[in-house]
């Protein structure tokens, strides 16, 4: 959910999201169940609308139906490519990244 949060965030405000230049991000994607465990994640209609925009923005229009479904099953790697996608200025990016996420790898 902070990452929902925090991607929900730079996406409303581009002003804040221009401010990151560093990113850090664990190792979440090395976890061979990539969904985390719990009930489905019910997405507002303006919080599908955004996602929805930022896959566009991103010009990832040919995965949006993927994301979309990942969404409601806590995937995270599509949530981190929307979300890197969304950081204009960002400069330094530390990260374990799965090699295998198409996703990820249309973005980095």
């Amino acid at each position: 959910m902070t990452l929902w949060k925090f991607m929900i965030t730079v996406r409303r405000d581009p002003h804040l999201a221009a401010e990151v230049r560093t990113l850090r991000i664990g190792n979440w994607g090395f976890f061979p169940n990539a969904p985390m465990p719990g009930p489905d994640l019910q997405l507002r209609p303006d919080e599908q609308e955004l996602v929805r925009s930022a896959v566009h923005d991103a010009g990832l229009a040919d995965l949006e139906e993927s994301i979309v479904s990942s969404l409601p099953k806590r995937d995270r790697r599509p949530l981190m490519a929307l979300l890197l996608t969304s950081l204009p200025n960002l400069t330094t990016l530390l990260a374990h990244v799965p090699r295998s996420d198409p996703v990820l790898a249309a973005v980095i």
